[in-house]
This record gives structure tokens, sequence and C-alpha cells, in this order.
């Protein structure tokens, strides 16, 4: 399996309110994509000073409620993005999640620097009055006018 994959188990305060949260099993590729080394018995607090809180929060709400959940989500304190889905097993009071995941910081930092690409090249192009540029989920569409046309060398699109 490609994918990165840990059943984990949540710890609750006095109040039952989740605090942190233990790793019971990995599989080869947890490693892979987390970067952590030796993660089963040991908390995720523990491993990763400074964890983010809505990782222990939204696994603890997929724990109590047994409401599966799937998203994208950075960690800064990791320095990664993840991919993941997380579902609860096992009997509710046992409050124990599995997730399915994978590291997509390489895939984020590309479309980010897509973004940055686009958003320079529409200035460019607005500031110099040859073109716009137009962007949306599906298509991305260089309109030049026929100035921009003739400096490029190109015959202007009909």
């Amino acid at each position: 399996m490609h994918e990165g994959f840990c059943v984990l188990e949540m710890v609750v305060d006095e109040a039952g309110v989740p605090v942190d949260y233990r790793f019971l099993e990995t599989n080869p590729a947890f490693e892979q994509h987390t970067g952590l080394v030796d993660a089963v018995g040991r908390t995720a607090r523990d491993l990763v000073p400074g964890l983010e809180n809505h990782w222990v929060e939204t696994y603890g709400r997929v724990a109590l409620t047994g409401q599966p959940d799937r998203f994208v989500e950075e960690s800064p304190a990791m320095g990664r993005w993840f991919e993941v889905e997380a579902f609860r097993i096992g009997k509710p009071e046992q409050l124990q999640v599995a997730l399915l995941f994978r590291n997509i910081t390489a895939q984020t930092r590309a479309e980010e620097g897509l973004r940055k690409a686009e958003w320079r090249l529409a200035q460019a192009l607005d500031v110099s009055g040859l073109g716009t540029w137009s962007l949306d989920r599906t298509t991305r569409m260089l309109h030049l006018d026929a100035r921009a046309c003739l400096l490029l060398g190109r015959r202007q699109p009909d």
C-alpha cells in the first residue's frame, strides 16, 4: 500500500475531552509520509511538539461521533500537507480512529508556485496592456491583443 495508514487511540482529560492521541499501529508507508519514527505506543504531542490542535479536535470528533471525515490540511509543525481520510474503528468507548493518508506537500507547493507564476503573468500583461489572463478551475486562457501577437511573432487568436 502506498498510502500511510495508522490506528490511533484518543487520549482524553477528566471531562472526556480529547487532548492528544496515541499511535497503536502503523504501516511501512507511515514513516515515509510523516517522517515520524517509532511512533507506535507514543503520543502525537510527544512526537511533534507544537502539533496544531485541529488534528486532535478532528480525530476526537471522529472518535466520539463515529462520523468519518475526509480533508486536506497543513501541519506547519511537521512542515507537511496531508490528504486524510479518518474513520472510527472498534467499539465507540475505545475511541479508536484509523487514518489513510498521503503526504501532498510537493503537489501543494507546485500548485502554489503555479498560482504565483500565473499572478506574475497576469500582472505583467496588465501593466503592459498587451492582454489579460483569466483563470478558473477548469481552464487557463491567455487573451492577447494584436500588439502582443506581433511582439510574440504569432498570429492573433480568432
